[in-house]
């Protein structure tokens, strides 16, 4: 694609240079991407700033650079003469029109379903694709893998850079996917990564405490995530949990009608009534367009929401009663949600991805509502991250569970020891079933041994992950893994 083709349409600043007829033969953020006649758009990210990998650029013999202008006149930077510098208000506005532009706008000829909310994303994506298998093959992309069909690739980040994001758009019509569910993060909102996609629905789940290290405060994570909906609008009904305060303030802010969905009389998609077990959810259907008995095989409270907000994109999307009801029994959560590690032991193990004060609290509520026996708990909470709901998490931990393990998340560049101190510090009783097991595989296995029939034991916080980030070393680890290998050690009979 020529160069003036590509920047049709963006502002450019006086003293930025014209942009001409030369080809360009691909666009990149990341300077260790680059080839020969690539453009370079430098982006300021949290802790890198891609100005300074301008000389880089250089050298990898780009064809041309888009800056910030008010940085790149600040630091000063030299480029040779023959390399043209286009000069922008900020680049993160534009890198997204730019990569989706080079990839031939693919979003505009994909359904696009952008998920987003503190909670629920990643199984809502998973649930949206099964759902909506009668109307065409759909992918999946965020914090587990980015799926079409039978091709899997693990997710590098829950919402990926602009020129990712475009690439996997561009390969997934390649792969002649209809549709993709798709999570969104705050950060990638406020990072504008999804400038240039056009959606076609927007779903909103929840907001609760998490990320605050990043947002400050409750209301500036809020209008982080109402971005989704007020700076991009929708072809179909955004979905909207009725439920949750902030998606009520939501449904006043957007400008066309929402479709909401909850267990509230007046939710468009609700549930009248659930019954809860260790083998599924039994829910009242109710629908614009009809009412239904329903079983779902998926646990909890949290994923009859998950499976309301995904029948609401559906119906919207005009999947029928008889279609719908038929793609229930293949529903099934993704990995590290709620999954049940079946080694034949005589007690129940469930790994989860609950890191944040909410979702633990929901996890934990539903297997105390369904345990005969011991509820055991074993979790931690990530390091260089909002230290606040630390307490918050170790209060919960501690009014629910019988056993309460406290152990390593990811600690980063923090004492793991300290981090444990301030969950212990939230025990609002005395709890006496409690230990500190700063090493994470022998927190699991510790629990393993304390479990009895009819024991249930929970170990959140990593769900999906295979390492663990202690300094500047990612380690491999895996909670499914080690739960297998400490129950093969004790003898059971595996059974997956």
């Amino acid at each position: 694609m020529r160069l003036r083709e590509l920047c049709a349409g963006i502002h450019l600043h006086v003293g930025s240079a014209e942009p001409d007829e030369r080809e360009i033969d691909g666009v990149a953020a990341d300077s260790r991407q680059l080839e020969k006649n690539w453009l370079f758009v430098a982006v300021q990210g949290a802790k890198l700033d891609g100005h300074d990998f301008i000389p880089d650029a250089v050298r990898s013999d780009v064809s041309t650079i888009v800056a910030s202008v008010t940085v790149f006149q600040t630091k000063h930077i030299k480029v040779p003469p023959h390399i043209p510098v286009l000069l922008v208000d900020d680049t993160h506005t534009v890198i997204g029109r730019l990569a989706s532009r080079w990839y031939g706008d693919p979003s505009q000829n994909l359904h696009v379903i952008g998920v987003t909310g503190t909670n629920g994303k990643t199984t809502i994506t998973n649930l949206i694709s099964t759902l909506l298998e009668p109307k065409g093959p759909c992918a999946v992309l965020g914090t587990v893998e980015y799926r079409i069909d039978d091709f899997a690739k693990p997710a590098e980040m829950t919402t990926p850079d602009p020129c990712k994001l475009q690439e996997y758009f561009h390969d997934m019509l390649a792969k002649k996917a209809a549709y993709c569910a798709m999570e969104i993060s705050s950060h990638a909102l406020v990072q504008e990564r999804v400038r240039g996609v056009h959606f076609r629905s927007a779903v909103f789940t929840n907001l609760t405490q998490d990320h605050l290290d990043y947002h400050g405060d409750m209301e500036s994570y809020f209008r982080a995530k109402a971005k989704l909906f007020s700076d991009f609008p929708s072809t179909k009904p955004p979905v909207i949990n009725m439920d949750d305060a902030y998606g009520r303030r939501l449904i006043d802010l957007v400008k066309q009608p929402a479709t909401t969905y909850g267990f509230r009389s007046d939710a468009a998609v609700r549930a009248e009534s659930a019954k809860y077990s260790l083998e599924g959810s039994l829910i009242k259907l109710k629908t614009p367009h009809f009412d239904a008995d329903v079983l779902l095989p998926l646990l909890g409270g949290h994923n009859v929401y998950n499976f309301l907000a995904a029948a609401a994109v559906a119906l919207n999307e005009g999947v029928s009663r008889d279609e719908l009801l038929n793609q229930i029994s293949k529903l099934k959560p993704p990995r590290g949600r709620l999954e049940r590690m079946d080694c034949g032991q005589p007690f129940s193990v469930f790994v989860d991805y609950a890191h944040s004060p909410d979702a633990v609290e929901r996890i934990l509520r539903f297997l105390r509502s369904v345990t005969s026996g011991r509820l055991i708990t074993i979790f931690g909470c990530g390091g260089d991250r909002d230290r606040t709901k630390r307490p918050h998490m170790g209060s919960i931990a501690a009014e629910y569970a019988d056993v309460v393990i406290v152990t390593s998340d990811n600690p980063r560049s923090e004492d793991p020891s300290v981090i444990i101190q301030e969950i212990k510090s939230g025990f609002k009783r005395g709890i006496e079933n409690c230990a500190e097991i700063i090493d994470r595989k022998e927190a699991i296995a510790h629990a393993l041994s304390l479990a009895r029939q009819n024991d249930v034991v929970a170990i959140l916080g990593k769900g999906h992950e295979e390492v663990q980030i202690i300094g500047d070393r990612r380690i491999p680890f895996s909670d499914q893994n080690t739960v297998r290998e400490v129950l093969k050690e004790r003898s059971f009979v595996l059974n997956r």
